[in-house]
């Protein structure tokens, strides 16, 4: 079969179309833009503007690392096109401890690596991570994530670009109201650019495409492959369940991903004010989501079994 692009042999299919691996590299770069483009080169090559500051949250699976990938070819087009003036700046930043072996592929790119604190809002909220259970535990892991990722890009007064796919948010739409926090939803799905200074490049690209992007590219060698999820479903979290799900339906069903993740766009928001994973919230309210507040209860049940068991005959 022929590349419908260019007439070349094709290597991938696609939203019902044929590509050559160069035609579809491409045709992902073009899909980024039209959520960039309050980043266009503005001003004069004797501008002393400074461009804005991107900080890319990176976890070296494709999504994160296709991102970077496709940021920097933008970036480049732009030096091109506008006599080496750019309309933004890119940072990439890693929550966590990161192995000494982990090489970086872009050395045009600065890197900062910073550890995750979750013991920084243990007491406030009444929470010990060590009672949690495991769904429990990766659900406030990954709060925290993305509020030390926010509260470092504030900091830096810069704009955030997560590496959520198509796919991701549909994960995300379906976890988080399982959870509790389907109030939650338009905000943290369709976040206001200039509110939230938070934006999702590849909401328009499934996984599935993220990952041949980087087989073509190559940056398939610097992912780090993901935790081995319990082949037991009683201990799976239900991040793992969502995900383990969309992985397989968006080969066969790409539709029912793009319906999902446009869902939560047409809800309207009823602002639980939640203290502990709503960052427009955060250190402004003591209330909690119903989500939040169940970790908090397991806390406390693990308190009032541990009282029970000192008495026990």
């Amino acid at each position: 079969m022929e590349c419908t692009r260019c007439g070349k042999d094709s290597t991938i299919s696609t939203r019902g179309e044929k590509f050559c691996d160069d035609c579809f590299v491409d045709f992902l770069n073009r899909k980024i833009r039209p959520q960039l483009t309050h980043f266009r080169v503005n001003g004069s090559p004797d501008s002393k503007t400074v461009s804005p500051l991107i900080v890319v949250p990176i976890n070296f699976r494709a999504a994160s690392l296709a991102l970077v990938d496709m940021l920097v070819n933008m970036r480049k087009l732009q030096m091109q096109k506008h006599k080496q003036m750019d309309g933004f700046r890119i940072l990439c930043l890693y929550i966590g401890d990161l192995s000494d072996d982990v090489s970086w592929p872009w050395p045009e790119v600065d890197f900062e690596q910073i550890e995750l604190n979750v013991s920084s809002i243990e007491q406030p909220i009444g929470i010990d991570s060590d009672t949690l259970t495991r769904s429990s535990k990766q659900d406030l892991e990954k709060i925290m994530t993305r509020q030390m990722i926010l509260a470092y890009a504030k900091k830096h007064e810069a704009f955030t670009a997560f590496a959520y796919s198509m796919t991701k948010l549909s994960e995300i739409t379906l976890a988080e109201t399982v959870k509790g926090r389907g109030a939650n939803l338009p905000a943290l799905v369709t976040p206001d650019l200039m509110l939230d200074k938070v934006v999702y490049p590849l909401r328009d690209i499934t996984s599935s495409e993220l990952e041949k992007y980087c087989k073509i590219t190559g940056l398939n060698k610097y992912i780090i492959p993901d935790a081995p999820v319990p082949s037991v479903t009683k201990r799976q979290s239900i991040d793992e369940i969502v995900h383990l799900y969309f992985t397989k339906v968006q080969e066969e069903f790409p539709s029912v991903v793009s319906t999902v993740s446009k869902i939560s766009s047409r809800l309207s928001q009823t602002g639980e004010e939640c203290g502990l994973c709503q960052p427009r919230y955060i250190g402004k309210s003591v209330k909690l989501c119903y989500a939040c507040a169940s970790i908090a209860k397991e806390t406390e049940m693990k308190r009032k079994l541990d009282i029970l068991d000192m008495y026990e005959l």
